[in-house]
């Protein structure tokens, strides 16, 4: 009898109307229903833009659930299934992985409206009005109408084809107003040989410039179509001209530089000796550098230079022996530098532009002996000589002689109006602009020193 007690109770249980078999069977026939209306709402959901890819977990647990509901009653998994209580989160989660594909796709769509809304208000001016381009405030109101992911991607996918189009018509347009500005084609090829030229001056890397160019060329002389080719040469132009202009600042910092050492030289400094070795090899690097990068890593280097040298100048103002007592004038014709000492105390220096090769400043000790405001200098020479220079009237000049170099020679300290002041130093006696043996000045250093410099005060001119 116990035997058959342990196979009916179960089958009794079963079989009865168990209130726990009753209210199980009632959850699951529940689950099973919002399953099946959950599976409607994703079929539902993916033909409007979700992507299955991002509820496969939820459709492989509900395909789990179908298989717990064709289960018999007395199954051990049917009553230990969550399908219940899993089917109400499974709903959640594809709600949210709805909202999400709405919210993205929307985004997306709202980028397009950003974009037309930039280029229609930075770039206006490089919009042709016919046709009327794309209107930011129409894209809004159909924004506003699209509920679905797939409803927002056709439009973000047409949004973005107006962009690019309109992004187009403003290069082109852009372009076609660089090419007129330039006076065509042929101001554009003329840029670029330009560029090119200065490039290969100052020995810089011209990138893919020259190619193009002749390229561009090319399709000019062929009638091929040059638009592609033509905005690359801008680019390319572009990229040139930035590289100069970053070469040309440094080589402003580089003789500002040189002159700053030259200085130090002219007055025997003691760190002088190192600074001009510090600056030689600084300046090879300039010489050697031929991209951008390259370029802007030397003005760093530079102020590092510059800070130590004028420290040492500062340091050693005073101190200066082997001059004559009270005011003398140093000029040294290798550095082009002049300086001004009182009582061996610097009391100002500044580059200057000697006598050129074939009329050389005469080296040794002077003494200045006249001063004249304003002053007409007339050439000695016959208009036939390729010396002759024609009256020209300077603002102060100082006269200076010895006995080797009589007064009646003509040499004189003076400003010189010609004379760009990127001319004064090192390189400038070489120049047109040079003098016939006097020693051109800056304007506003002669300036001072016209008033300052007495006359008997020693010159003392080296090579």
């Amino acid at each position: 009898m116990k035997r058959l007690w342990y196979v009916l109770v179960p089958i009794l249980v079963i079989g009865g109307i168990s209130s726990a078999t009753v209210v199980r069977a009632a959850a699951m026939a529940t689950a099973k229903k919002e399953a099946v209306a959950l599976k409607a709402t994703i079929g539902t959901y993916e033909a409007n833009g979700l992507p299955a890819a991002s509820i496969a977990g939820v459709t492989g647990s509900l395909a789990a659930m179908d298989r717990v509901f064709a289960l018999a009653v007395w199954s051990p998994s049917w009553w230990t299934s969550s399908a219940p209580s899993k089917v109400v989160v499974l709903r959640k989660d594809v709600e949210q992985k709805w909202a999400a594909a709405v919210a993205s796709a929307r985004a997306n769509a709202e980028s397009q409206i950003a974009s037309l809304t930039s280029l229609t208000g930075t770039d206006a001016k490089w919009i042709p009005s016919s046709p009327a381009p794309p209107s930011s405030t129409a894209w809004v109101a159909a924004l506003n109408t699209a509920t679905t992911p797939k409803a927002l991607n056709t439009l973000t996918s047409a949004w973005q084809k107006d962009v690019a189009s309109l992004h187009a018509t403003i290069v082109t347009t852009q372009r076609e107003a660089t090419l007129a500005a330039q006076q065509g084609p042929s101001g554009l090829l003329g840029t670029a040989h330009r560029l090119l030229a200065d490039a290969a001056s100052d020995h810089l890397d011209a990138g893919a410039l020259g190619s193009l160019a002749a390229q561009f060329q090319q399709e000019i002389q062929s009638g091929a179509d040059t638009t592609q080719t033509s905005a690359q040469l801008e680019a390319a132009e572009q990229q040139l001209q930035s590289t100069i202009a970053v070469n040309n600042q440094v080589f402003t910092t580089d003789r500002a530089t040189m002159l700053l050492v030259n200085q130090a030289e002219a007055e025997g400094t003691p760190g002088a000796q190192q600074e001009a070795t510090s600056y030689g090899s600084l300046h090879a690097q300039y010489i050697a550098a031929s991209t951008t990068s390259q370029l802007q890593a030397l003005p760093a280097q530079y102020q590092t230079l510059q800070s130590t040298v004028q420290q040492d100048l500062q340091a050693h103002v005073c101190g200066h022996t082997g001059l004559p007592q009270g005011k003398v004038i140093t000029i040294s014709l290798t550095l082009q530098e002049m300086v001004f000492y009182d009582n061996g105390c610097v009391a100002n220096a500044t580059p200057v532009t000697t006598g050129m090769t074939a009329r050389p400043t005469p080296t040794g000790t002077f003494y200045v002996y006249d001063h004249q405001s304003p002053f007409h200098m007339i050439s000695s020479d016959p208009t036939s000589s390729p010396f002759w220079y024609p009256p020209t009237w300077v603002t102060w000049v100082m006269g200076f002689y010895n006995a080797q170099v009589p007064k009646w020679e003509g040499y004189f300290i003076h400003d010189a109006y010609w004379e760009p002041i990127t001319h004064f130093g090192p390189g400038g006696e070489y120049l047109s602009t040079a003098s016939h043996g006097c020693v051109h000045t800056p304007h506003n250093v002669m300036q001072w020193a016209y008033s300052w410099v007495p006359n008997g005060t020693p010159v003392i001119i080296s090579q």
